[in-house]
């Protein structure tokens, strides 16, 4: 694969990343598990939540670069690291701390 396909591959993948904890808390408003208007709800530990994500990716984004350098198949872990960990944290976070 040349560079320049590995460079747009890495750049969608970060894209898609940085786009999954948003995703993942749309996706709880939309189905109704965390619901903003609700007596109880934290706004505070919905931001700290959040930016742990974002933090998440951001290190993720770091090790993606791995994928321009390696050979072998490992280099589709550091490919898809920055979708899929913000995506299970995210999600974690959604099932875990607002569920009712």
């Amino acid at each position: 694969m040349k560079l320049p396909s590995r460079i747009i591959l890495l750049v969608a993948a970060n894209a898609a990343g940085f786009f999954a904890t948003g995703f993942c808390y749309y996706l709880g408003v939309r189905i109704g598990k965390l619901d903003i208007n609700h007596p109880d709800f934290n706004a505070a530990l919905l931001h700290h939540n959040f930016t742990m994500g974002m933090t998440t990716w951001a290190v993720c984004a770091v090790f993606s670069f791995a994928f321009l350098f390696l050979k072998g198949k490992e280099k589709y872990f550091f490919l898809l690291a920055p979708v899929v960990f913000p995506l299970a944290y995210g999600l974690s976070v959604l099932l875990g701390l607002f569920s009712r």
